[in-house]
């Protein structure tokens, strides 16, 4: 857009950016004239903002209105790129998902763009000229002033602490700026630039075979020369019209083996020439061979039939299908179909470590088509996502990744599978936006014109409802691929094992259970033990005096991990060794109450020491490597028993395993929460469906207190329906989802008297709009993390009540109450 000029008159030019800081709107900047023909809606522009900081903002609109008087205008700093990096569809969903998770779009925004694609700045330092030092200067001042005289260019403040070998050097460097000493600036980071790579060429002055012959004359008393030129020449074929004519400067070295002096002598003889270039980067499977899709089975077939019928009338389906029926298959099917259509497809997983063994299963059909997005990436990889969706000439692609795969510049989208649909994984719990990723996705697949499939074996009930009357199409799948036959259930009573003396009281195996994983090694097969919980005791106490070590900072106690013999806060991180003695009365004698996976580990290792034994959690594989690794052990069978928590339920695929047993099912139904029977019944089906998914029968073992409770009668008969049925009869009569909406409201504050009289002040500027579904305040099970205490306020919203309306209530609320309680934090969790 030009800046409008005419002979007496300039039309200044004013953009709207928004930033990504939890505010709720945008800032309005000057187009510098210069910038006015590049500067447009979904730009990137690097603005100032606040005394000495720069950030990447995206621009919202552009328009001659200028600000309300007094307003500081300042002037766009850097437009870096041609193009827009946002669509204005993007912008769309962003506004939606700010308005109804009630936060900010500058929060949206931050959590969308991956961060090599929003550079800031960073605070450097340089010396004043002609500044003569003070003799009173602190050590730590002196220290820094000697260390900053050592930098070819300004520093930022850490790398100045640690030149200087100080921490906390900021109030030292206030000091010495208040002594005219040195200069603090901001300086835009770079951010992730285009990759650019040497490539080497002959030199023009070797245009064809003939005027190398003199030139290879020269090099026979350089022979190592003159074979790295024999190699570029086999490698480039610079004389055939179907030659590649150069080689990148990294690949010429690697597979010559040749050092990089040669290669510059040849480059100083003028026989070769380098050539720095941008270079696209590569698609992530560009040389994988891809094979034909698996034909469907005639189950398969039907249920991928009935899926197309069903979205002719329905933009949004579930597949209802049974552990190891072949769902991922139909899947396929589904995005092939949608990419000879022209169009994209997102396929949702809900972690990190599912996508390992899935995107493997999806390279070998889809190969370079495909593309990974996911936080385990680096910056440059997701910015090269990023930036291939955003080029219009390539061709339809299929991205896989988790929640965050939702913010990605599409423009064809016409498929989104949500695969496990029920998995809480797709909760967002902080930061903000704390969106639902299968919401959320239905709300991106309803802005595009696409169709959502959501596939699970146990859907959420919210999801079942809405198919089961009608809102969503309902395809069932109960037939297992290949005919496999269903695992045997085995109820164990470990109480009633603990009184007949048949097992002893701090046995973490039944004799049942015992004697299956016994019967599968002994056959060649595998074993997989769940138990949802980590470390290796959650409660550590002292035998003398019962004292139990606490977190300082939360309302938990702290739990034991043995491998890194420490004690550690599983809500705020913080760990400390475990105390020789007793802090209370002296004692050095401590026992574990209740165990974990590593207990688990280590007395099966005890148990079974010739068996190697795996472990599956998020201490044990702390990056996708090592996720892929156990995998991998697992899967070639190396590794004969897997111990693992809830990360062993998620859409895994194993041929071997013949045993799988549930240590604890009591623990998973006790959470206090109203939908613990649904995500135990989850939980459990789901882990079952690892055992038995080839041509023989797997047996599951589930250890508990209470073997006649329903919940668990339901899982023996792999009953789903009766299950929904009953839960959704109670749900009705205490009025809960999917019979309402459920907004919670966070308040949070380090004083508790302060929170209490914040949250009761709340409620009752509430109560008047919500004289029936309003709950609390209340302080929850764990009602301080991080030394800040908690109090909830719950708000059951009825399915009639108009969602804008509950939100401009409660957003005016919180305005409202933030002058007066100093330091409140408040946020929502929606549905």
């Amino acid at each position: 857009m030009d800046v409008l000029r005419s002979s007496a008159v300039l039309i200044v030019l004013y953009a709207d950016v928004l930033l990504p800081l939890p505010m709720a709107d945008t800032y309005t900047y000057l187009v510098p004239d210069d910038m006015a023909d590049l500067v447009t809606v979904g730009m990137r522009v690097v603005v100032p903002f606040g005394a000495r900081r720069y950030y990447t903002g995206i621009v919202r609109d552009v328009h001659h209105r200028p600000p309300a008087a007094g307003y500081a205008l300042k002037p766009i700093f850097v437009a870096p790129d041609e193009t827009p990096v946002v669509r204005p569809a993007q912008l769309r969903f962003w506004d939606w998902m700010a308005s109804y998770y009630l936060c900010t779009p500058g929060e949206v925004y931050n959590a969308a763009v991956p961060a090599g694609l929003r550079p800031d700045s960073e605070t450097v330092v340089s010396l004043s000229d002609g500044y003569a030092s003070a003799p009173a200067l602190s050590p730590k001042a002196q220290a820094a002033l000697d260390a900053l005289a050592t930098f070819p260019k300004p520093p930022t403040v850490a790398e100045l602490e640690r030149r200087a070998g100080v921490r906390n050097l900021l109030p030292t460097l206030t000091t010495l700026v208040a002594e005219g000493a040195v200069h603090v600036d901001a300086e835009v980071k770079a951010g992730i630039t285009p990759r650019r790579e040497t490539f080497v060429r002959l030199a023009a002055d070797y245009p064809d075979e003939e005027s190398l012959r003199p030139l290879f004359d020269t090099l026979r008393r350089a022979a190592s020369q003159e074979r790295l030129l024999l190699h570029f020449l086999d490698a480039a074929q610079p004389f055939s019209p179907d030659g590649r004519q150069e080689v990148s400067r990294k690949e010429l070295l690697a597979t010559s083996g040749a050092s990089a002096a040669l290669l510059t002598a040849l480059v100083r003889r003028g026989v070769l020439t380098l050539v720095e270039r941008t270079v696209e980067p590569q698609p992530l499977f560009l040389d994988r061979v891809t094979h034909p899709v698996r034909p469907l089975t005639s189950a398969q077939q039907s249920a991928y039939e009935a899926i197309r019928a069903s979205f002719d009338t329905h933009p949004v389906c579930l597949l209802h299908g049974a552990p190891s029926s072949g769902k991922t298959e139909i899947f396929l099917h589904l995005i092939l179909d949608t990419l000879r259509a022209g169009r994209q497809a997102l396929y949702l997983l809900p972690e990190i470590a599912v996508t390992t063994q899935m995107t493997e299963r999806l390279a070998d059909v889809l190969g370079p088509r495909l593309l990974v997005y996911h936080s385990g990436l680096t910056d440059r990889e997701r910015a090269e996502v990023w930036r291939r969706l955003l080029r219009t000439d390539s061709e339809p692609a299929v991205v896989v990744g988790v929640r965050s795969s939702l913010f990605l510049p599409f423009d064809r989208l016409g498929l989104i599978v949500v695969d496990e649909e029920h998995e809480p994984s797709y909760k967002q719990n902080d930061p903000a936006p704390r969106y639902h990723a299968r919401n959320a996705a239905l709300m991106l697949a309803r802005m595009h014109g696409a169709r959502a499939l959501l596939g699970s074996a146990t859907p959420s009930l919210e999801t079942y409802y809405l198919a089961r009357t009608g809102r969503y199409g309902l395809v069932t799948l109960t037939e297992r691929y290949g005919a496999a036959p269903e695992p045997e259930i085995v109820l164990v009573d470990t109480k009633e094992m603990r009184r007949k003396r048949r097992m002893k009281y701090d046995a973490l195996l039944s004799p049942q259970l015992r004697e299956a994983i016994d019967g599968a090694l002994a056959e060649g097969r595998q074993t997989i033990l769940f138990r949802n919980r980590r470390g290796y005791a959650p409660v550590m106490e002292c035998r003398s005096c019962g004292y139990v070590p606490r977190c300082a900072y939360c309302d938990v106690s702290l739990t034991y991990h043995r491998t890194q013999h420490r004690l550690v806060c599983h809500y705020c991180g913080r760990s400390q060794p475990l105390p020789t003695h007793c802090p209370e009365c002296d004692s050095e004698e401590w026992r574990g109450l209740g165990y974990g996976t590593e207990r688990v580990e280590d007395e099966i290792s005890a148990l079974y020491p010739s068996v190697r034994v795996g472990r599956l959690d998020t201490d044990a594989v702390r990056t996708p490597r090592a996720y892929r690794r156990v995998l991998s052990d697992f899967e070639q069978g190396h590794t004969q028993l897997l111990v693992g928590t809830q990360m062993l339920t998620k859409g895994l695929d194993f041929g071997r395993v013949g045993v799988v047993g549930v240590l604890s099912a009591d623990s998973l139904m006790s959470i206090p929460d109203f939908r613990a029977h649904e995500r135990a019944f989850q939980l459990m089906m789901q882990v079952s469906g690892r055992a038995g998914r080839r041509d023989r029968r797997g047996t599951v073992v589930i250890q508990t207190t209470h073997p006649d409770q329903p919940l668990l009668q339901w899982v023996r008969t792999f009953d789903y329906v009766s299950m929904a049925t009953a839960l959704l009869a109670e749900r009705r009569r205490f009025i809960y989802p999917p019979y309402c909406r459920l907004i919670t409201i966070i308040l949070r504050h380090r004083n508790e008297d302060t929170l209490r009289h914040a949250a009761e002040t709340y409620a009752e500027r509430l109560r008047p709009s919500f004289t029936d579904g309003l709950l609390g305040p209340y302080a929850p099970p764990v009602a301080r993390v991080r030394s800040l205490y908690i109090r909830q306020i719950l708000l059951k919203v009825p399915l009639t009540q108009p969602a804008d309306d509950v939100r401009r209530r409660l957003l005016t609320i919180h305005r409202a109450l933030l002058p007066d309680f100093a330091g409140l934090r408040i946020h929502y969790e929606v549905d």
